[in-house]
């Protein structure tokens, strides 16, 4: 059966406009003009609810075609200039071009929770349809700023205090708003449409203080541009304000950078929608975390926060986690994330158990310690089914317990300690069950993390992606680079941080002893540069050492070029007999860019990984790949993938033959042709 786009009622005096759908598309915007049309013409209806369905608060317009008619902007100026008052019910999170409809009317209400999100800053772009001249005119600069830069959801009591709302409704949202407009259609109240609302704007000081506070915080073009068009709203008529920001989201939906961004917005949601639904899903309510130190904290403190009970094997390492878990819980209360009963009901789920031994709850998860040590599990019989059971390892090596892997266990690469947002790179056991791999991945989606689940047991992705982007650095280190050239030119880039200070948070220890277990099974005939072997002979173990690629004087949390690293370098290039020469940014970005779309291939090819968009994922989410560039198989796709076939041939001519022959998978594919579409899709090997 059909959902209907639109139903129009009348009651009384108020007509009631209800939309079915969330997507505005260019059909239901004409279908919306022309019933206000109609209505302006009809004296009995002395005011209209407009009642806006929930929608995917997190969402962002993807729609890349051209704008079509009627405009988005022509719709929200149609409404906004309606001849009676107009009442928004926001029956859920109003998201994108469904924000600007609400932002459009004359009074706003909703109930508790979320109620606009204009998140379109996270695909670069604006929706075009007067957001940045409407919110400053209705909560102030600061406040619309926070909302278009930030991305994340208005809360309706933050909205309603800001004056965006005009109430928050404890019960039935349309009977509310059905409830006002009679009220306004009985005392034959006029429109208060936003663009004639300047009070927020009497502060001028106030407004520039906000938008050179914006500027300094947000520095992207994107970014530039939307607070350019709020700024406008102080500068310029409302009329212009309107034309100036609709010229900026044009101007945005057409730059490179939110193509790249339309491309892993999109991929993400296909990985959130991507759940297996089995038929005997297992409920993971109760955790078991045994871990070799304290690295393992956060992610304990995340179930917590999500109300799963977890229970800390009491050995010396769990009972310090235990206590970094109640001073998290202690500062969250004095910062106001929760309050104090939410904190004891917090402690009410966390509990000690006895190392080594216990019920180990509906999931265990084990944590491997930076000399390569993962606690032993000897869970006693419940009565129950067997727990889940889950290794966490660094994502550059999971081979690191293959032995101990039984065809059930799963294997959890991270790579870095846990925070919300952070990959999760899932590595199911060969004998894993479907409703096993939905399970664990929906916990990590519930405590936050990006979870990817990878197409081998023994293998990440990221780890793929980790070991050539270092070596590649390692490569241009030798040749003349020095670690804080290599760390700028790519975080100028856009990338998170740099591969040495990424190293240097991460500590260099487990690194090197990964190194040195791998030492027999590398060819000779590879290049290898033993700079990081270096370092840690001489004590330099990383950032909470105080030295390791940069050295980390107090009140320098950044580091410092360290000259003992550079007479190390030196010392290296000498015994390989090197000549250093100048490399340039450009060179390093380029270098490291195709040391990752190699690795992409490999992955590929290797089964590792299931398609390029799992790369691109990976990498933005494991590696600090910019956003804005897509991803490493995204930026092969717009290079041709003839051109890197060609690149990496050329480099193995001239600089390494074996780290940059192309990838078999990627000689296949060009030998066949298959690069159409290839940055959006998978292809067969």
């Amino acid at each position: 059966m059909a959902v209907l786009r639109m139903e129009v009622e009348r009651i009384g005096p108020v007509a009631l406009l209800a939309l079915g759908s969330a997507v505005l598309d260019a059909p239901l915007r004409a279908q919306i003009m022309s019933t206000l049309d109609a209505l302006e013409d009809d004296a009995d209806v002395r005011a209209i609810v407009l009642v806006l369905p929930a929608c995917d608060a997190t969402a962002a317009t993807l729609d890349t075609s051209p704008e079509t008619t009627p405009a988005l902007a022509d719709l929200c100026t149609t409404l906004e200039a309606f001849g009676r008052p107009i009442v928004a019910a926001l029956t859920g999170c109003a998201s994108g071009t469904l924000a600007e409809l609400a932002l459009s009317a004359h009074f706003r209400l909703r109930g508790e929770g979320p109620c606009l999100a204009l998140s379109a800053i996270e695909t670069g772009t604006l929706e075009g349809g007067g957001a940045t001249q409407r919110l400053p005119r209705l909560g102030g600069a600061a406040f619309a700023l926070e909302a278009l830069l930030g991305g994340t959801p208005l809360s309706a009591e933050a909205a309603c205090t800001a004056g965006v709302l005009d109430g928050v409704v404890q019960g039935d949202v349309i009977e509310a708003a059905l409830s006002l407009a009679e009220k306004l259609a009985q005392a034959d109240a006029p429109p208060r449409p936003a663009r004639l609302r300047n009070e927020a704007l009497s502060d001028r000081a106030a407004f520039h203080d906000a938008v050179e506070t914006a500027r300094k915080r947000y520095d992207t073009p994107p970014a530039n541009r939307i607070i350019e068009c709020v700024e406008a709203a102080l500068v310029l008529p409302f009329d212009a304000g309107v034309a100036f920001e609709r010229a900026a989201a044009e101007a945005l939906r057409q730059a490179p950078e939110a193509a790249a961004l339309r491309h892993v917005v999109s991929a993400e949601r296909k990985v959130a929608a991507s759940v297996e639904v089995t038929a005997n899903p297992l409920p993971i309510r109760h955790v078991s975390v045994h871990a070799g130190d304290t690295t393992a904290a956060p992610f304990a403190l995340a179930l917590l926060r999500a109300g799963v009970e977890v229970t800390v094997a009491e050995h010396a390492p769990g009972r310090e986690m235990l206590s970094r878990i109640g001073e998290e819980l202690a500062r969250d209360v004095a910062d106001g994330r929760c309050d104090e009963a939410t904190r004891r009901a917090h402690l009410t789920r966390l509990h000690a158990g006895r190392s080594g031994g216990g019920a180990c709850g509906d999931l265990a998860l084990r944590f491997m310690a930076q000399d390569g040590r993962v606690p032993r599990l000897m869970c006693h019989p419940s009565g129950g089914p067997e727990p889940i059971r889950v290794t966490v390892v660094p994502a550059d090596d999971p081979l690191d317990v293959a032995a101990e892997v039984n065809g059930t266990e799963l294997h959890l690469a991270m790579t870095e300690r846990f925070r919300p947002g952070s990959l999760a790179e899932l590595l199911p056991g060969v004998a894993s069950s479907p409703s096993v791999v939905s399970s664990v991945t929906g916990l990590l989606r519930l405590i936050g993390a990006f979870p990817i689940v990878s197409g081998q047991s023994t293998l990440s992705i990221a780890g793929v992606l980790t070991s050539r982007l270092r070596t590649a650095a390692d490569h241009l280190l030798e040749d003349g680079a020095t670690p804080q050239s290599i760390d700028a030119a790519l975080e100028a880039a856009g990338y998170s941080l740099g591969p040495y200070r990424r190293l240097d948070c991460e500590g260099l220890s487990g690194v090197h002893r990964r190194r040195r277990a791998r030492a027999e099974m590398r060819d000779p005939r590879d290049r290898y540069v033993p700079v990081l072997d270096r370092l840690c002979a001489t004590g330099r173990w990383g950032k909470e050492a105080g030295q390791g690629y940069y050295d980390y004087p107090d009140g320098i949390p950044e580091g410092l070029a360290s000259g003992a690293v550079g007479r190390i370098v030196q010392d290296v290039r000498s015994a390989a007999g090197v000549a250093p020469r100048p490399i340039s940014a450009a060179e390093i970005v380029d270098r490291c860019q195709l040391a990752l779309i190699s690795a992409g291939f490999s992955a590929l090819g290797s089964g590792v990984a299931k398609s390029p968009t799992d790369v691109d994922l990976v990498a933005v989410h494991g590696l600090g790949f910019p956003r804005s560039l897509g991803g490493p198989m995204y930026q092969a796709g717009l290079l041709g993938l003839a051109e890197v076939h060609g690149r990496l041939l050329e480099l193995a001519q001239r600089a390494d033959a074996r780290f940059w022959a192309p990838p078999r998978f990627l000689e296949r594919m060009v030998v066949r042709g298959a690069a159409s579409g290839f940055p959006h899709g998978a292809p067969a090997a």
